[in-house]
């Protein structure tokens, strides 16, 4: 959710992990389990500002308008479309709101951000009912990207194989996630990680290994 009025700083507050409203990721600038601190809107002389001077708020605000412009005319891919019908009347009356549909969310980031922090997490965590949900209903599949990095460079299958969630590997391939894909920053790929496992005391996540090879992933 997202409140905004001149002035302050803070423009993006996450609801605690694990709590039933989880938060809405607005931009890339995110980074799970921070608030979003904005600039100050600080003076300019003669009032020009080209986009490296722009604040932390303005090119926030400026990406925003740019995404509702480019997608406000779509026709709504989600029954519930509009995330701001579920919020409560307190918080509504607090100036809380979602600035973006979720049509308009999944054109622009491939995702419903909400949806795929939840699904990343619960992966994280090992819950293969939640996964399996997931990718096992047509709406909330929808909502999602199995193949997308997150802000540390991974994609979901990469956290399965280094867990050593086997099953929930299965159900990602299955699933048509990619295993080729390579980490961002250290170019590891799924099969990398398992062999890696979890810690350097834990040896190689052979359950993990076997599924990978099952799918044709060469060790």
């Amino acid at each position: 959710m997202a409140k905004y009025e001149p002035g302050n700083a803070v423009l993006w507050v996450p609801s605690g992990y694990g709590q039933q409203q989880e938060p809405s990721l607005l931009s890339s600038f995110h980074s799970a389990g921070h608030q979003l601190v904005l600039d100050g809107e600080d003076d300019v002389p003669g009032g020009q500002r080209d986009s490296k001077q722009l604040s932390f708020r303005q090119r926030y605000e400026k990406e925003l308008k740019e995404v509702d412009e480019k997608y406000r005319h779509l026709e709504p891919e989600f029954s519930d479309d509009d995330m701001n019908e579920t919020l409560p009347e307190e918080d509504r009356k607090r100036g809380w709101q979602y600035p973006l549909t979720k049509t308009q969310q999944k054109k622009e980031y491939g995702c419903v951000l909400a949806e795929q922090q939840r699904f990343l997490w619960r992966l994280q965590d090992g819950h293969l009912d939640i996964v399996e949900d997931y990718l096992g209903n047509p709406k909330k599949s929808k909502a999602v990207d199995i193949n997308r990095y997150d802000e540390q460079g991974w994609t979901p299958l990469h956290h399965a194989a280094r867990l050593d969630h086997s099953e929930i590997v299965r159900v990602l391939l299955d699933a048509h996630a990619d295993p080729t894909l390579r980490h961002k920053a250290s170019g590891q790929t799924a099969l990398d990680f398992a062999k890696g496992g979890k810690n350097t005391e834990s040896g190689p996540n052979e359950d993990t290994i076997d599924v990978l090879t099952e799918f044709g992933v060469l060790k």
